[in-house]
């Protein structure tokens, strides 16, 4: 891994159920912890939901194998310049241990 590409700070969120308004349950996200990580846009796309174009980015975001970013699963979301990257996919490349790839989508409907 060249440690000179991970040149983004990225936010690691985790996912927790509060109690809503109404009695139901709400789905939030804190800041767990940030790391260093290399981030990058491969494609992006238009697809339709119900009659209505919604723009997707995917990611793929790299980091370092460590106690923390081994605990991140696809519940999880990451926080990049002001974007929210839900997870896809996770390897740790080569099964190595020193390096995990996040493979993400951007949402960007509106």
């Amino acid at each position: 891994m060249n440690s000179g590409k991970l040149n983004k700070k990225v936010k690691i969120l985790k996912p927790a159920e509060s109690s809503g308004d109404y009695g139901g349950t709400d789905l939030t996200f804190t800041e767990v912890f940030k790391r260093w990580a290399e981030v990058r846009p491969v494609s992006g796309r238009e697809p339709y939901l119900n009659d209505q174009k919604i723009a997707q980015t995917d990611y793929v975001v790299t980091m370092r194998y460590d106690s923390k970013t081994k605990t991140i699963n696809e519940q999880y979301q990451i926080s990049y310049d002001g974007k929210i990257l839900e997870i896809e996919s996770i390897i740790n490349v080569r099964e190595t241990d020193k390096e995990i790839r996040f493979f993400c989508l951007e949402y960007n409907g509106d």
